[in-house]
Protein backbone atom coordinates (compact mmCIF):
# COMPACT_ATOMS: atom_id res chain seq x y z
CA UNK A 1 0.00 0.00 0.00
CA UNK A 2 1.43 3.21 -1.11
CA UNK A 3 2.25 6.19 1.86
CA UNK A 4 -0.30 8.75 1.81
CA UNK A 5 0.80 12.14 0.86
CA UNK A 6 1.47 14.20 3.44
CA UNK A 7 2.29 17.78 2.11
CA UNK A 8 -0.32 18.85 -0.89
CA UNK A 9 0.50 22.10 -2.51
CA UNK A 10 -2.68 24.16 -4.04
CA UNK A 11 -3.49 26.74 -6.40
CA UNK A 12 -6.39 28.53 -4.64
CA UNK A 13 -8.64 30.64 -8.32
CA UNK A 14 -11.79 32.26 -8.10
CA UNK A 15 -15.03 31.03 -9.54
CA UNK A 16 -15.84 30.67 -12.03
CA UNK A 17 -12.49 29.73 -13.08
CA UNK A 18 -11.68 27.26 -10.58
CA UNK A 19 -14.93 25.05 -11.85
CA UNK A 20 -13.27 25.26 -15.35
CA UNK A 21 -10.34 23.39 -14.22
CA UNK A 22 -12.26 20.95 -12.45
CA UNK A 23 -14.48 20.23 -15.61
CA UNK A 24 -11.07 19.64 -17.37
CA UNK A 25 -12.19 22.61 -19.71
CA UNK A 26 -9.47 25.56 -18.55
CA UNK A 27 -5.81 23.04 -18.43
CA UNK A 28 -4.30 26.91 -18.11
CA UNK A 29 -3.96 28.94 -14.86
CA UNK A 30 -2.88 32.77 -15.59
CA UNK A 31 -0.89 34.28 -13.32
CA UNK A 32 1.45 37.59 -12.55
CA UNK A 33 4.96 35.64 -12.15
CA UNK A 34 5.84 31.82 -13.08
CA UNK A 35 5.34 28.85 -10.69
CA UNK A 36 8.83 27.86 -9.34
CA UNK A 37 10.44 24.98 -11.75
CA UNK A 38 10.54 22.62 -8.57
CA UNK A 39 7.11 22.15 -8.67
CA UNK A 40 6.90 21.06 -12.13
CA UNK A 41 5.24 17.61 -12.58
CA UNK A 42 3.82 17.66 -8.57
CA UNK A 43 0.67 17.12 -8.12
CA UNK A 44 -1.73 20.60 -7.32
CA UNK A 45 -4.88 21.16 -5.16
CA UNK A 46 -7.26 23.22 -6.80
CA UNK A 47 -8.97 25.69 -3.81
CA UNK A 48 -11.78 27.53 -5.02
CA UNK A 49 -11.13 31.10 -3.63
CA UNK A 50 -14.06 32.40 -1.29
CA UNK A 51 -14.72 35.40 -3.56
CA UNK A 52 -16.22 35.13 -7.26
CA UNK A 53 -15.05 36.66 -10.29
CA UNK A 54 -17.03 39.31 -11.90
CA UNK A 55 -14.24 39.25 -14.35
CA UNK A 56 -15.06 35.08 -14.77
CA UNK A 57 -18.83 35.57 -14.98
CA UNK A 58 -18.57 37.93 -17.86
CA UNK A 59 -15.63 36.37 -19.59
CA UNK A 60 -17.20 34.34 -22.97
CA UNK A 61 -14.99 31.51 -22.77
CA UNK A 62 -16.63 30.67 -19.43
CA UNK A 63 -19.91 31.79 -20.80
CA UNK A 64 -19.25 29.44 -23.61
CA UNK A 65 -17.97 26.50 -21.59
CA UNK A 66 -20.79 26.68 -19.01
CA UNK A 67 -23.51 27.22 -21.02
CA UNK A 68 -22.69 26.21 -24.43
CA UNK A 69 -22.47 28.70 -27.70
CA UNK A 70 -25.58 29.38 -28.67
CA UNK A 71 -26.62 30.20 -25.06
CA UNK A 72 -23.54 31.61 -23.76
CA UNK A 73 -24.55 35.82 -24.14
CA UNK A 74 -28.30 35.25 -23.20
CA UNK A 75 -28.48 33.19 -19.94
CA UNK A 76 -27.55 34.50 -16.46
CA UNK A 77 -24.58 33.41 -15.07
CA UNK A 78 -23.78 33.86 -11.44
CA UNK A 79 -22.47 32.84 -8.19
CA UNK A 80 -25.36 30.58 -7.02
CA UNK A 81 -24.64 28.26 -9.69
CA UNK A 82 -21.53 27.66 -7.13
CA UNK A 83 -22.37 28.00 -3.95
CA UNK A 84 -21.27 24.32 -3.15
CA UNK A 85 -17.91 24.90 -3.66
CA UNK A 86 -16.29 28.05 -2.40
CA UNK A 87 -13.50 27.83 -0.18
CA UNK A 88 -13.21 24.24 -1.07
CA UNK A 89 -10.96 22.00 -3.14
CA UNK A 90 -12.57 20.95 -6.03
CA UNK A 91 -9.68 18.81 -7.84
CA UNK A 92 -6.22 17.82 -8.50
CA UNK A 93 -4.48 18.35 -10.93
CA UNK A 94 -0.35 17.97 -12.12
CA UNK A 95 1.65 20.84 -12.95
CA UNK A 96 2.76 20.07 -16.24
CA UNK A 97 4.72 23.05 -17.09
CA UNK A 98 4.91 27.24 -16.58
CA UNK A 99 6.50 29.77 -19.37
CA UNK A 100 5.76 33.62 -19.86
CA UNK A 101 2.61 34.03 -22.51
CA UNK A 102 3.63 34.16 -26.58
CA UNK A 103 2.12 36.72 -28.01
CA UNK A 104 1.64 35.87 -32.28
CA UNK A 105 1.33 39.34 -34.59
CA UNK A 106 -2.46 39.53 -34.01
CA UNK A 107 -3.11 41.18 -30.82
CA UNK A 108 -6.43 39.21 -30.05
CA UNK A 109 -4.39 35.86 -29.78
CA UNK A 110 -1.72 34.69 -27.47
CA UNK A 111 -0.41 30.92 -26.96
CA UNK A 112 -2.89 28.42 -25.32
CA UNK A 113 -6.05 29.51 -26.60
CA UNK A 114 -8.98 29.60 -25.50
CA UNK A 115 -7.73 30.35 -21.69
CA UNK A 116 -4.19 31.43 -21.96
CA UNK A 117 -4.15 35.21 -21.35
CA UNK A 118 -1.52 37.47 -22.57
CA UNK A 119 -1.98 40.15 -19.80
CA UNK A 120 -2.60 39.57 -15.93
CA UNK A 121 -3.65 41.79 -13.40
CA UNK A 122 -4.77 45.14 -13.02
CA UNK A 123 -1.82 46.68 -14.41
CA UNK A 124 -1.38 44.40 -17.27
CA UNK A 125 1.93 42.82 -16.44
CA UNK A 126 2.97 39.65 -18.85
CA UNK A 127 0.77 36.70 -18.26
CA UNK A 128 2.55 33.45 -17.14
CA UNK A 129 1.03 29.90 -17.86
CA UNK A 130 0.69 27.40 -15.32
CA UNK A 131 -0.01 24.08 -17.41
CA UNK A 132 -2.46 21.65 -15.64
CA UNK A 133 -2.60 18.01 -16.46
CA UNK A 134 -4.17 15.04 -15.20
CA UNK A 135 -7.06 16.79 -13.77
CA UNK A 136 -8.93 15.00 -11.30
CA UNK A 137 -12.63 16.44 -10.10
CA UNK A 138 -13.57 15.14 -6.67
CA UNK A 139 -17.17 13.80 -6.39
CA UNK A 140 -17.56 15.77 -2.91
CA UNK A 141 -15.20 19.62 -2.53
CA UNK A 142 -13.12 19.06 0.32
CA UNK A 143 -12.94 22.05 2.99
CA UNK A 144 -13.79 24.62 3.83
CA UNK A 145 -10.40 25.73 3.96
CA UNK A 146 -8.58 29.14 3.71
CA UNK A 147 -6.71 29.69 0.70
CA UNK A 148 -3.92 32.22 -1.06
CA UNK A 149 -3.70 33.66 -4.05
CA UNK A 150 0.02 33.17 -4.35
CA UNK A 151 0.60 30.11 -5.58
CA UNK A 152 1.65 27.69 -4.17
CA UNK A 153 0.77 27.04 -0.62
CA UNK A 154 0.50 24.22 1.55
CA UNK A 155 -2.72 22.77 2.23
CA UNK A 156 -3.44 21.53 5.75
CA UNK A 157 -2.77 17.76 6.73
CA UNK A 158 -6.43 16.88 7.46
CA UNK A 159 -7.68 18.50 4.14
CA UNK A 160 -4.58 17.10 2.27
CA UNK A 161 -5.86 13.16 3.82
CA UNK A 162 -9.83 14.26 2.72
CA UNK A 163 -8.56 14.89 -0.86
CA UNK A 164 -6.31 11.66 -0.92
CA UNK A 165 -8.89 9.45 -0.21
CA UNK A 166 -11.58 10.62 -2.91
CA UNK A 167 -8.15 10.48 -5.68
CA UNK A 168 -6.27 7.38 -3.76
CA UNK A 169 -5.60 6.47 -7.68
CA UNK A 170 -4.31 9.45 -8.98
CA UNK A 171 -1.78 10.30 -5.69
CA UNK A 172 -0.49 6.22 -5.82
CA UNK A 173 1.31 7.40 -9.34
CA UNK A 174 3.41 9.87 -7.60
CA UNK A 175 3.92 7.56 -5.03
CA UNK A 176 5.43 4.80 -6.98
CA UNK A 177 7.08 7.09 -9.47
CA UNK A 178 8.72 8.25 -5.58
CA UNK A 179 7.65 12.36 -6.77
CA UNK A 180 5.04 12.32 -4.26
CA UNK A 181 4.93 15.68 -2.04
CA UNK A 182 6.01 15.19 1.28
Amino acid sequence: MARPVLALLAATVRLPYAAAIRAGAKPIENRGKPIAERHIGQPIAIHAAAQWSKMGESDMRIRRWWWGPERAATHPFDATLFSNMFRKVVAVATVAGCHEAVWPLNEDLTCCQPFGDRRYGPRGEPAWHIELDDIASLDVPVGPVRGWLNIPWTLPEDITRQVVEQVPDYFARFEQAGTAAR
